[in-house]
């Protein structure tokens, strides 16, 4: 299982064919991983050497990237048993302003 805490992020929007429409990519002290926004079905998230790549729909390119800029802590947890990704916040009271 690879888990990790977001520290930084690059994202980038691509142009021309094929169904990979833009990229997020998160950093943090113990992993990395790359996040693809694809047109069609999201493909299995899998690990390429150290870094963890996975897909969403590039309509949730929008939500995933303001829930980076706006919310803190991000991680990213990857259960290679289940291929199955966990990218958010951790728990949070409601109403309260953003934990630094």
């Amino acid at each position: 299982m690879a888990f990790f805490e977001v520290k930084s992020y690059i994202t980038y929007l691509r142009s021309g064919p094929g169904s990979t429409k833009g990229f997020l990519v998160v950093s943090g002290s113990n992993g990395r991983a790359t996040v693809r926004f694809v047109a069609g079905t999201p493909g299995a998230p899998a690990m390429i050497g150290a870094s963890l790549r996975f897909e969403y729909p590039v309509e949730m390119m929008q939500t995933v990237i303001d829930m980076v800029r706006n919310e803190k802590p991000i991680y990213v947890i990857y259960n290679e048993d289940l291929t199955i990704v966990q990218f958010g916040t951790s728990e949070e009271p409601v109403g309260e302003e953003e934990r630094s």
